[in-house]
């Protein structure tokens, strides 16, 4: 069995040593590393062709800078392994990783595996790394399933929209093996969000490992996941939400879609408030409108749905009602009420 690692790579000097010494040290498959220079600008192209030129297992392609998810399909075109995993240049994997997942794949008889991971503090004081390993066995998860976990972000199965923490049988890209042809990501931000819902409803079945394998850096500057407003989460986040949603319509997955309606909404209100606390007044008017005509005429349905929680319902509805009263709502809550609880 040989393993296509996937590395795309953008202006990391500092980073990428890091993550091709944890991916080189890996057992296990057979290894073919494909680290893809996304025009970077500093020494990070020089450090990976100097890898290459140590280790046979590995080169480089250089291109012009695209952006992530264009990086990932160059090097998905050019893997030759059954199996891809797509690891960001910015983060390492942990040891043990790709023989424990591939493993894990072979016994299942399953496309994708799905490990925990730990995030970690990158800044200049150094690593600190936090999150739970888990103990548990490897469960095997139907399509379905995966897909209800990925979409009720369940902590006890920690799917989610990344896809570094995933292996993946190559042929789940590919268009002999799949009628709706080869998938891409996209070249905008929050590229996974679409396309790991549709990677997993091309699975038959999905494993997962409740171990953390993968360090994933949160606060690296210059990260784009550090330079968010909400202007840019309305242009490409939130149109990548209603993407997916219309992806379950259309596979006939009408209660999926319902149930993720009610998880975006969480995370439109919280927006909101974390956009009135920066000021961002236009944005914060924009996201308003969004809400109302998304969740106003569906209220009902979506906060009737079986994960909905009546505290959340309750969120929506004062906001539906006027945004003063779920503003007034919020900071008697997070104010008063919570660091009360913690008395």
């Amino acid at each position: 069995m040989k393993l296509s690692v996937i590395i795309p790579c953008y202006n990391i000097e500092r980073q990428i040593g890091r993550c091709l010494d944890s991916v080189l040290a890996q057992e296990g498959p057979e290894l073919e590393v494909i680290a893809v220079d996304d025009g970077s600008t500093d020494d990070t192209a020089k450090i990976c062709e100097r890898y290459a030129a140590e280790n046979a297992c590995m080169r480089v392609i250089h291109q012009e800078n695209k952006g992530l998810g264009p990086a990932r399909n160059t090097g998905i075109e050019a893997a030759t392994g059954e199996i891809l995993s797509l690891v960001d240049g910015d983060d390492w994997i942990l040891p043990g990783m790709y023989a424990r997942m591939t493993a894990a794949m072979e016994e299942a008889g399953a496309q994708m595996a799905v490990c925990r991971y730990l995030q970690v503090s990158d800044g200049e004081t150094g690593q600190t790394v936090s999150g739970s390993a888990g103990e548990a066995d490897d469960r095997v998860l139907t399509r379905e399933e995966a897909l209800f976990a990925l979409v009720a972000e369940d902590e006890a199965t920690v799917i989610q929209n990344a896809a570094w923490n995933k292996l993946y049988r190559r042929e789940l890209f590919l268009p002999e093996r799949n009628p709706e042809g080869k998938l891409q990501y996209p070249a905008h931000r929050y590229e996974d969000i679409v396309i790991t819902a549709k990677l997993i409803a091309r699975c038959e079945h999905v494993v997962y490992l409740d171990e953390a394998f993968y360090a994933y850096v949160v606060d690296r500057q210059g990260s784009i996941m550090n330079r968010s407003a909400l202007s840019d989460l309305l242009k490409e986040q939130i149109p990548s939400y209603w993407e997916r949603d219309a992806f379950f319509e259309e596979t006939g997955r009408h209660e999926l879609a319902v149930m993720h309606d009610y998880i975006v909404g969480k995370k439109l209100l919280a927006l909101r408030t974390e956009g009135r606390r920066k000021k961002e007044r236009e944005s914060v008017c924009a996201l308003g409108q969004v809400i109302r005509e998304r969740y106003a005429p569906r209220f009902s349905e979506i906060y009737g749905c079986p994960i909905a929680d009546p505290h959340h319902a309750l969120r929506m509805r004062l906001f539906l009602i006027h945004p003063v009263l779920y503003d007034l709502f919020t900071a008697i809550n997070e104010g008063i009420l919570l660091p009360l609880r913690g008395l």
